[in-house]
Protein backbone atom coordinates (compact mmCIF):
# COMPACT_ATOMS: atom_id res chain seq x y z
CA UNK A 1 0.00 0.00 0.00
CA UNK A 2 1.52 3.75 -0.98
CA UNK A 3 0.26 6.57 1.46
CA UNK A 4 -0.55 8.18 -1.77
CA UNK A 5 -2.91 5.98 -3.30
CA UNK A 6 -4.85 6.49 0.34
CA UNK A 7 -4.90 10.17 0.14
CA UNK A 8 -6.02 9.67 -3.42
CA UNK A 9 -8.74 7.20 -1.98
CA UNK A 10 -9.87 9.96 0.72
CA UNK A 11 -9.65 12.79 -1.79
CA UNK A 12 -12.34 11.17 -3.98
CA UNK A 13 -14.35 10.06 -0.57
CA UNK A 14 -14.44 13.94 0.44
CA UNK A 15 -15.45 14.92 -3.30
CA UNK A 16 -17.54 12.25 -4.41
CA UNK A 17 -20.87 12.59 -5.95
CA UNK A 18 -23.81 9.92 -5.48
CA UNK A 19 -22.20 8.78 -8.24
CA UNK A 20 -19.46 8.24 -7.01
CA UNK A 21 -17.57 10.25 -8.58
CA UNK A 22 -15.06 13.20 -7.59
CA UNK A 23 -14.09 15.89 -9.90
CA UNK A 24 -11.49 18.41 -9.92
CA UNK A 25 -10.04 21.42 -11.36
CA UNK A 26 -6.48 21.21 -13.24
CA UNK A 27 -4.12 21.03 -10.86
CA UNK A 28 -6.65 20.63 -7.94
CA UNK A 29 -5.61 16.62 -7.24
CA UNK A 30 -1.92 17.61 -7.55
CA UNK A 31 -2.41 19.76 -4.83
CA UNK A 32 -4.31 17.60 -2.79
CA UNK A 33 -1.61 15.10 -2.52
CA UNK A 34 1.06 18.06 -2.74
CA UNK A 35 3.59 18.71 1.02
CA UNK A 36 3.94 21.52 2.60
CA UNK A 37 7.80 23.36 2.62
CA UNK A 38 8.22 23.47 6.41
CA UNK A 39 10.30 26.63 5.42
CA UNK A 40 8.08 28.60 3.86
CA UNK A 41 4.80 27.20 4.81
CA UNK A 42 3.26 27.03 1.28
CA UNK A 43 2.17 23.98 -0.86
CA UNK A 44 4.26 21.85 -3.05
CA UNK A 45 2.09 20.14 -5.79
CA UNK A 46 3.33 16.70 -5.70
CA UNK A 47 4.64 16.27 -9.59
CA UNK A 48 2.92 14.83 -12.41
CA UNK A 49 4.43 11.17 -12.24
CA UNK A 50 3.59 11.37 -8.73
CA UNK A 51 -0.02 11.87 -9.21
CA UNK A 52 -0.16 9.20 -12.16
CA UNK A 53 1.63 7.12 -10.18
CA UNK A 54 -1.12 7.15 -7.03
CA UNK A 55 -3.84 7.04 -9.12
CA UNK A 56 -2.45 3.66 -10.67
CA UNK A 57 -1.56 1.89 -7.31
CA UNK A 58 -4.97 3.31 -5.95
CA UNK A 59 -6.59 1.62 -9.12
CA UNK A 60 -4.52 -1.80 -8.52
CA UNK A 61 -5.55 -1.63 -4.66
CA UNK A 62 -9.55 -1.39 -6.00
CA UNK A 63 -9.82 1.85 -4.17
CA UNK A 64 -11.62 3.85 -7.63
CA UNK A 65 -12.04 2.41 -10.45
CA UNK A 66 -10.27 1.94 -14.15
CA UNK A 67 -12.29 4.74 -16.07
CA UNK A 68 -10.28 7.55 -12.78
CA UNK A 69 -8.29 9.94 -14.12
CA UNK A 70 -6.67 13.13 -12.61
CA UNK A 71 -9.79 14.86 -13.01
CA UNK A 72 -12.47 12.95 -12.12
CA UNK A 73 -12.33 9.83 -9.46
CA UNK A 74 -14.58 7.11 -9.57
CA UNK A 75 -15.03 5.35 -6.42
CA UNK A 76 -15.34 1.51 -6.30
CA UNK A 77 -19.02 0.49 -5.50
CA UNK A 78 -17.23 -2.24 -2.58
CA UNK A 79 -15.38 0.84 -1.15
CA UNK A 80 -18.11 3.14 -1.17
CA UNK A 81 -21.88 3.63 -2.31
CA UNK A 82 -24.07 6.86 -1.35
CA UNK A 83 -27.72 7.15 -2.19
CA UNK A 84 -28.32 10.73 -1.95
CA UNK A 85 -26.29 13.96 -3.42
CA UNK A 86 -26.27 15.33 -6.70
CA UNK A 87 -26.82 12.34 -9.30
CA UNK A 88 -25.90 15.02 -12.03
CA UNK A 89 -24.00 13.16 -15.15
CA UNK A 90 -20.08 13.45 -14.42
CA UNK A 91 -18.78 16.38 -16.93
CA UNK A 92 -16.08 13.74 -17.52
CA UNK A 93 -17.70 10.84 -18.07
CA UNK A 94 -21.07 11.64 -19.20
Amino acid sequence: MTPLAVRVLFAAMGQHDRNGHARFRSGELADVLGSIDVTTDEVRPARRDSVSDAIKAAKRLGYITDESTVRCLVLSRHVFQKSWGSSDPCAVHG
